[in-house]
């Protein structure tokens, strides 16, 4: 691939990013489309009730005219006065497509439109840079080591996202009963101390209060006493007027907690309780009260997911291992602190 090809790939994957991005958000008002030159013709777009799979593959879908030469499509010579053509089949454009859409996110139609559009765009800034001898600049040639080594990285992590995303059954069924642990649901009780007083920031005692109470209150509750009783009670201590949370939080999966708290309750046995969590608003007791193993086929998607990622990890940790880079400690410094200011004595002069 030539290395202006390379760039319009690049540029047509920031392309697809934002239109994909663009299709989670509210369309705009529809506008008239502003005369382009070169002309540049969307041909095989589909009718109202057409599918796109009719337009065959080696029917153009773009055609610009006025470029000529481009490395993405096909140039047509000028004949009898005309300009040049560049077209673009169906077949190649959504080869250029599938090539940067490697979550193979589905396209809707004035997504693909707004594609093609911007391909377009791209060919005749591409030509016009080549006429301006851009190729030839040494900034661009040291950007394109830039652009090829990044293209290689993400493209390899890709393949390897891939390959493990190809799991048997069997596999992925042994990676759950490997990893059982990760895909447990569980059945909390928690306790919940306020840490702000209601009276505002300037009740200092309160939540001094509140942090010995939560200790006193972690101690009973380990020794097996009432959460619900033992709730009631913090509210109370406390003054306060609310009627307190309940206890009961119904089944949680993993994600569903906060990362420090599902790091203590994550492991605890049936009936054992954790430690006092501080969090922003106040102090946080948890108790299991039961565990139980989610069925594979309710969690495969998720078994995937982490399949995938551990063996994305552990390739990344072997190629890092493999080699090992040094920095030149003196053109790589870090900068020294600057200078604090000498204490300045009366007025400046």
């Amino acid at each position: 691939m030539r290395r202006s090809s390379l760039v319009l790939c690049v540029l047509l994957a920031f392309a697809l990013n934002a239109t994909l991005f663009a299709q989670q958000q509210p369309a705009p008002p529809p506008q008239q489309p502003a005369t382009a030159s070169p002309q540049v013709w969307m041909g095989g777009n589909p009718t109202p009730g057409q599918n796109e799979s009719s337009v065959p593959p080696s029917q153009p879908v773009i055609t610009v005219k006025g470029v000529c030469g481009s490395t993405i499509g096909n140039s047509t010579p000028p004949a009898g006065g005309e300009a040049c053509v560049t077209t673009v089949t169906r077949e190649e454009f959504e080869k250029l497509v599938a090539a940067v859409n490697t979550n193979n996110q589905p396209l809707r139609p004035e997504v693909r439109r707004s594609l093609g559009l911007g391909l377009a765009e791209l060919v005749v800034w591409a030509d016009a840079a080549t006429k301006a001898g851009i190729e030839k600049d040494p900034s661009y040639q040291e950007t394109m080591k830039l652009v090829r080594v990044r293209t290689l990285h993400d493209m390899y992590l890709q393949r390897l996202q891939q390959q493990a995303g190809n799991a048997s059954p069997q596999e992925l069924q042994n990676y759950y009963n490997q990893n059982v642990a990760k895909y447990q649901e569980l059945k909390l009780q928690r306790i919940f101390i306020p840490g702000n007083s209601p009276a505002g920031p300037g009740d200092s005692n309160f939540y001094t209060k509140a942090q010995q109470l939560a200790a006193t209150l972690q101690e009973r509750a380990a020794k097996g006493e009432d959460f619900g009783a033992l709730q009631k009670e913090a509210y109370g201590t406390l003054g306060l007027a609310s009627p307190p949370p309940s206890i009961e939080m119904g089944a949680i999966r993993k994600g569903m907690l906060r990362p420090e708290e599902e790091k203590e309750v994550s492991g605890l046995e049936v009936g054992q309780v954790t430690k006092v969590i501080t969090e922003t608003s106040g102090f946080l007791i948890f108790k299991v009260e039961s565990k139980q193993a989610q069925p594979f086929d309710q969690v495969k998607d998720a078994v995937t997911r982490d399949m995938v990622r551990s063996k994305v990890d552990a390739k990344i940790k072997e190629v890092n291992a493999a080699a090992h880079a040094d920095l030149d400690t003196q053109y790589f410094a870090t900068a020294p602190p600057a200078p604090s200011a000498a204490p300045t004595l009366g007025p400046p002069r």
